[in-house]
């Protein structure tokens, strides 16, 4: 199948330089690289991960233009095996785009394929459907809480988007009371939203919420069954290589995700051995840090630093599971 042309010129090795963002060609395919290094007609590159090579796949969160970085590994190749330039932004960059081409991409978290964690691995939560950003998806924001929706979720037709919009909870506290029902003073709806009254609604182009942090003191989670067989495999698989072929992180990644597949029971015991005992590792890490009263206390830090933001998020994604802020 011929392979599209390209907009932008062919990068040559004149052209390519250290920092570029490049479309390259391995044995996986055609996916988006940065350059780190150039020497003659070789160039080194860092590959960038498409949703659909990290180890959940693509989710309704992830944005048609969004790739995961990778700080591990990086491999040599030649300058003709790079059939175009690219460039890939921060989340923020590219919602602040004016018109978003085909060689613009965004990437906000990196993916390690040897752990199969993200980082940072914890991002803001939105919406009823409380899922991360997505800049494809369009959103309103309610002009009392702040609190923004995905149009699908609050059945707003996202081409008749209101200049004015109050989502469900709000309308609710607002409504007047019953006849001889008193609200009490904590109940008025200006004290439940003294601050985004007479806001008016709007499609959200920036995220502007605060990343929460994550705590230095937590224990580090348990690595799965099949954490510890790619740290194994992926060593024997390069070792079976011939040392002038090269293997890039996607075609490592996917090795081991079909080669972990065609493994039986039997076959996946010894690691499934190896992370029930860093599991229970973990639970006793836990146990000591919540007994120490660490958690506690940093849980108390946490809610202060969103009620100082006017839009910290109700929840956040840790890349596996949803957690929610106690009370």
């Amino acid at each position: 199948m011929p392979r599209p042309k390209q907009k932008l010129p062919r990068p040559t090795a004149k052209t390519v330089k250290q920092g570029d963002d490049v479309v390259a060609v391995n044995d996986a395919g055609e996916h988006v690289a940065r350059v780190v290094e150039v020497r003659k007609d070789q160039v080194k590159l860092r590959w960038f991960y498409k949703p659909e090579d990290v180890v959940y796949g693509r989710q309704v969160w992830h944005g048609s233009k969004e790739l995961f970085g990778q700080t591990r590994v990086s491999d040599w190749n030649s300058v003709h095996s790079v059939t175009g330039f690219c460039k890939v932004h921060t989340l923020e960059e590219y919602e602040d785009l004016d018109d978003v081409s085909g060689h613009d991409y965004f990437c906000r978290q990196a993916y390690d394929p040897h752990t199969g964690g993200f980082v940072p691995d914890v991002v803001p939560l939105f919406c009823l459907c409380e899922t991360p950003y997505n800049p494809d998806r369009p959103m309103v924001e309610c002009e009392d809480c702040g609190e923004v929706f995905h149009c699908e979720c609050v059945a707003i037709e996202s081409n008749k988007i209101p200049s004015r919009y109050r989502c469900e909870s709000c309308r609710l506290r607002s409504a007047p009371s019953k006849p001889g029902v008193q609200r009490t003073t904590g109940e008025t709806h200006a004290e439940l939203a003294p601050a985004k009254r007479g806001r008016q609604a709007k499609t959200l182009t920036k995220t502007g919420r605060k990343r929460i942090r994550k705590d230095p003191n937590a224990p580090k989670r348990s690595l799965t069954a099949y954490n510890f067989f790619v740290r194994d495999y992926r060593k024997k698989y390069l070792a079976d290589r011939s040392p002038a072929a090269t293997a890039s992180v996607i075609e490592v990644t996917r090795a081991c995700g079909k080669a972990w597949n065609l493994l039986g029971a039997k076959e996946r015991e010894p690691f499934e051995a190896k992370a029930r005992v860093d599991k229970e590792k973990y639970l006793k890490a836990k146990e000591e840090y919540i007994a120490n009263g660490k958690r506690d206390e940093f849980i108390k830090g946490r809610l202060e630093d969103r009620e100082e933001g006017s839009k910290s998020p109700k929840a956040f994604y840790s890349g596996e599971v949803i957690v929610h802020p106690p009370g």
